[in-house]
């Protein structure tokens, strides 16, 4: 799930897109949490979730939490295993909706992208702003 707005995490979409990777935009503040859940549901496997721009900075963080509730209920239907999310108010708003803090480090998959471990899912994490072109492409490419 891609909540960064940032130019590079942008070139990152479009360079996975190429690559024939999925990739659907949500319009969250014009869209009901229950339509966003089946949205993400909906989606094949691996697949980019990201989300439409919008103006209002102060709404951020509330769109951001609907954004993880719906991530978050969309991830306990489905089980996939492994999630990455890009962006840091809507990796925190996932990551709170899926629970209780039990998240241990458990490494990391590249440089600057670290991999937590949660009971069931594997949870890699990047900033918006950071990595070349292609690293979310090479982040998701071995769920291929």
């Amino acid at each position: 799930m891609v909540s960064s707005l940032n130019p590079a995490t942008r070139a990152q979409i479009t360079h996975a897109v190429r690559r024939g990777i999925a990739h659907t935009v949500l319009d969250v503040p014009n869209t009901a949490d229950a339509a966003l859940e089946a949205a993400i549901r909906a989606l094949p496997r691996p697949a980019i979730v990201s989300t439409s721009a919008f103006r209002d900075p102060e709404g951020a963080q509330h769109l951001a939490h609907r954004l993880g509730t719906a991530a978050a209920r969309a991830v306990r239907a489905t089980e996939p295993g492994t999630i990455g999310l890009v962006g840091g108010d809507g990796a925190a708003a996932v990551l709170t909706a899926l629970g209780p803090p039990r998240a241990l480090v458990a490494g990391r998959i590249a440089p600057g992208v670290p991999l937590l471990r949660l009971p069931g899912l594997d949870v890699w994490t990047k900033a918006g702003g950071f990595g070349p072109p292609g690293l979310l492409t090479d982040l998701i490419q071995p769920a291929h």
